[in-house]
């Protein structure tokens, strides 16, 4: 496969601020139509993702809007 791989650090994303959070995430899909083809790997997603059928660990709206 000829693809690039961007690997992405969840937790280096995330910031105390919301929009700097939301900012970091738009650059790193922005890096990722730069390298298409790429694959991108989110590293430590589960540690801020819901469960299927569950609700949000901590995040609540905040987090839904990150990665939805």
């Amino acid at each position: 496969c000829d693809a690039n791989f961007i690997l992405v650090k969840v937790p280096e994303l995330l910031t105390m601020w919301f929009e700097e959070s939301e900012a970091n995430v738009r650059d790193v899909f922005d890096k990722a139509r730069q390298a298409a083809p790429c694959v991108l790997f989110f590293d430590g997603l589960d540690s801020i993702a819901k469960s299927r059928g569950g609700s949000a660990r901590d995040g609540g709206d905040a987090a839904d809007r990150i990665y939805n």
